[in-house]
């Protein structure tokens, strides 16, 4: 921790930033949610998508792909992209699980 770890990162040239926390956290932050019939989806993602990616955000982009016809893999690879455009500098890490029932009884 506070150490300069530019070997771990892709930091611009110029940067001043220093690491300052665990390389590997051992304790995840985890919710517990009651799915319901309207449930289309849940998406489980690491930091590196939720720092630069907000949920609302998440889930019109997974909705969309999916409604395109595109296999929850597409979807959570096209969500992993955009963190990474977005300047990501952290893992990123996602699952998109689709919910049969409900994305089939769903249209556009």
């Amino acid at each position: 921790p506070h150490a300069k770890v530019d070997a771990l990162f892709n930091w611009p040239e110029d940067h001043n930033e220093a690491f300052a926390a665990d390389l590997v956290v051992p304790d995840p932050e985890v919710k517990v949610f009651n799915l319901s019939k309207s449930d289309e989806f849940f998406i489980i993602a690491s930091d590196g998508l939720w720092d630069v990616v907000g949920a609302e955000d998440a889930v019109v982009k997974t909705r969309s792909s999916l409604y395109a016809g595109k296999s929850p893999y597409e979807a959570a690879e096209e969500l992993c992209d955009l963190a990474l455009k977005l300047g990501s500098s952290d893992n990123v890490t996602v699952i998109v699980v689709k919910l049969l029932d409900a994305c089939s009884q769903r249209s556009p």
